[in-house]
């Protein structure tokens, strides 16, 4: 018998053509690689597929899942039809890669759920066709739209989902049906999904859809509070992504409930009915009977007791108003203590609910805004910040100041060696002014330059023609030249160093001429 056990475990382990079992591999924390997308058991976040051939038998993969912990899912092979079935098989999917795709059309019924954020059809061929154009709604916009659809602009009609009226109001224990109608193209598949869902539920409706190609109704039987709110319509067989709206009021009084510590350590008063306006709210000390009632504002606090705080949340609907009720940080006296009584009214009809209360919720650092006095040991603390920040703003303003004037005297001594370097005489006496540097040259340079010196008693000067930037020009008449053949310049404010070199020159000039003769 153990023979016979053996004989068999080698015959199925070494036959030739055996097929070999599909796996998958754990490749990071939280993500793993598969050979088919049926060799997975939903043990990670991440999912990538290397073969794409088990997607094209949808009858294979029907009852595959459904995965709830999946979130991001990459087709990394060919592929070449893609499962109706994903969007079930992946309910909270949020991130869909294709690396290699041959996909022309897709269906948004297949990828489309609550969760999904990304989309990447980059690498698809998608055919510029009206199946396709669902990719372009604002519902989509994180979807990477493919190439082909970028510059695609097809004459289709986008289709039309309409309702008579948005909003409905109803009395408790009436039914009511809700006519929705439709106009599109239309898939050829029926989808077993709720084309009407509540916002904000977290079970499904249990009653009755009649849905045909052109219209979806709901009929809702025995009106209660918990039909209340906002309905979601969707159109599943329609090839655009068509949806719409409806409110569901019912006449109801109102209802008051504690949800306690949900959030940190703070409790909530819920209160709900329609219609629900002009809310007053009474707090009793059950144990002296002692009562203080306020109106509610929808977005001011209101105080009970110098200590309690009940403050309204911002986001609110027809049909409910949520209630914060917290203590001050530093209460007037002690917390609240023992069994109070809240009494909501609106409308003409009231409730009430009890709460034992020993040790309300503090929330640090939110009651500025209502109470502007900071608490004794804050006020040290904003002391010394104030302090600093002066100090600091003093320092900057003297550092900028400093800056600034070191700034503006650069710019002066640049200005100014700026002009001494650039000035330039005026059209009527360019050719006769000295520049500053032939002033200031040596007497070793002039010794190679022919200048003529002339005895001013051989000059006869006329009237002004000019005015430079070192001193006048006057015409003049030389007898070696003629009358008015000359250009005689006055230097005004010559400083003695010059002159001393021009002396020397001339000396110099005078006893080259005499060794020549």
């Amino acid at each position: 018998m153990v023979l016979r056990i053996l004989l068999t475990l080698l015959i199925l382990t070494y036959s030739p053509g055996s097929l070999s079992i599909p796996q998958c591999s754990k490749i990071g924390k939280d993500t793993v690689r598969c050979d088919s997308l049926k060799s997975f058991n939903g043990s990670s976040k991440t999912l990538i597929i290397s073969n794409c051939e088990d997607l094209s038998r949808s009858d294979e993969i029907v009852e595959f899942g459904p995965w709830h912990t999946v979130t991001n899912v990459t087709f990394d092979c060919p592929i070449d039809n893609f499962p109706w079935e994903f969007a079930d098989m992946f309910p909270n999917i949020r991130y869909i890669h294709f690396t290699r795709c041959n996909l022309t059309t897709l269906a948004w019924q297949s990828v489309y759920t609550e969760t999904l954020k990304y989309v990447d059809l980059t690498h698809c061929p998608i055919e510029c066709s009206c199946q396709n154009q669902w990719m372009r709604t604002e519902i989509f916009e994180k979807l990477k739209e493919p190439l082909s659809l970028r510059k695609c602009l097809p004459d289709c009609d986008t289709g039309r989902i309409s309702i008579n009226d948005s909003m409905i109001v109803g009395n408790g224990g009436e039914n009511v049906t809700i006519r929705v109608d439709l106009k599109d193209q239309y898939i050829n598949r029926t989808i077993e999904k709720p084309y009407f869902e509540w916002a904000y539920a977290k079970v499904r409706h249990n009653y009755e859809e009649v849905i045909s190609e052109t219209r979806a109704d709901l009929v809702i039987t025995n009106l209660t509070r918990e039909d209340m709110g906002l309905i979601g319509v969707k159109c599943w067989h329609c090839v655009n992504f068509l949806t719409t709206k409806v409110e569901l009021r019912v006449n109801l009084p109102i209802k008051v409930e504690f949800v306690e510590k949900t959030r940190g350590d703070t409790d909530f008063l819920v209160v709900q009915g329609y219609p629900i306006e002009n809310i007053t709210l009474a707090v009793t000390r059950v144990q002296s009977n002692y009562t203080e009632m306020n109106v509610m504002d929808n977005e001011q606090d209101e105080v009970f007791f110098s200590s309690m705080i009940v403050r309204p949340e911002k986001r609110s609907i027809f049909y409910q108003r949520t209630y914060r009720i917290f203590t001050k940080d530093i209460a007037d006296g002690d917390h609240l203590s023992g069994d109070l009584r809240f009494e909501v009214c609106t409308m003409g009809n009231c409730d009430a609910v009890e709460k034992h209360v020993s040790h309300l919720g503090v929330i640090n650092g939110t009651l500025d805004d209502y109470f502007p006095t900071a608490s004794p040991y804050k006020r040290p603390i904003q002391i010394l910040v104030t302090f600093i920040v002066i100090i600091a703003l003093i320092i900057t303003i003297i550092l900028c100041t400093h800056y600034r004037m070191e700034i503006i005297s650069l710019r002066k001594r640049m200005s100014l060696a700026h002009d001494l370097h650039s000035r330039r005489a005026s059209h009527e006496t360019e050719e006769t002014l000295l520049r500053l540097e032939e002033r200031s040259s040596l007497a070793s340079d002039y010794c190679n330059m022919t200048l003529m010196f002339i005895d001013m008693g051989k000059i006869q000067i006329h009237e002004l023609v000019g005015k430079g930037h070192f001193g006048e020009v006057y015409v003049g008449s030389w007898e070696q030249t003629g009358p008015r053949s000359v250009a005689v310049k006055s230097i005004r404010g010559i400083d003695m160093e010059t002159e001393k070199e021009v002396y020397r020159l001339k000396k110099t000039h005078f006893k080259l001429k005499e060794h020549v003769d």
